[in-house]
């Protein structure tokens, strides 16, 4: 099934992408990791056996399932490889996007709604992370993503003892708001 929509805005391009996205994978939700957004710009800490910092990755790009290893990106944009027995937690970060004045476009604050966090149990011969984007089979499927909701990831860990990785996700719900006059009408001038 194919779903054409037609919008008058940008604005409304990417929650409508992030709305109906998913559901063009089938029964998944692909949560971004560390890729930015009209709302979040995110980040990553990832933290060894020893809880130290691994310094120099930027990006989380896959999972390698036959492995256990995680193939990170580099500032150089060079792939490195991790077992995930090497790393203690990966710690992901959102940090609300600052407002951009655009001209005729009147200035708007982002805010955010957060839900109680959940954990997840997903089996290492499960977990599925390519392109940076973390595939999770159906998340409440009796309430559906509304338009700036999404999920975000907060940290994963693997669980040696249970072949398995806790990985903790919270629904989020992003508000933008616009103060101020800033246009009229559809195009943004005042005639």
């Amino acid at each position: 099934m194919q779903r054409v929509i037609v919008c008058r805005s940008m604005t409304l391009l990417v929650p409508l992408w992030l709305a109906f996205g998913a559901a063009a994978q089938g029964n998944e939700n692909r949560v971004e990791l560390t890729q930015p957004d009209q709302y979040a710009i995110r980040s990553m800490h990832v933290l060894d056996k020893s809880r130290n910092p691994i310094p120099g990755l930027i990006r989380l790009d896959s999972f390698d399932r036959s492995t256990k290893t995680f193939i990170f990106q580099t500032p150089a944009g060079e792939a490195q490889r991790i077992p995930a027995t090497d790393i203690d937690t990966i710690e992901f970060a959102q940090d609300l996007q600052k407002a951009n004045p655009v001209a005729q476009m009147p200035p708007s604050t982002i805010t955010v709604l957060k839900e109680e966090p959940r954990k997840l149990q997903i089996a290492a011969d499960k977990l599925r992370i390519e392109a940076g984007g973390l595939f999770v089979d159906t998340l409440d499927a009796d309430r559906p993503l509304a338009g700036g909701e999404q999920f975000e990831v907060r940290n994963i860990s693997f669980n040696p003892a249970q072949e398995s990785f806790d990985v903790e996700l919270q629904r989020v719900r992003y508000n933008v708001e616009f103060s101020g006059g800033g246009g009229g009408g559809l195009s943004g001038m005042r005639k």
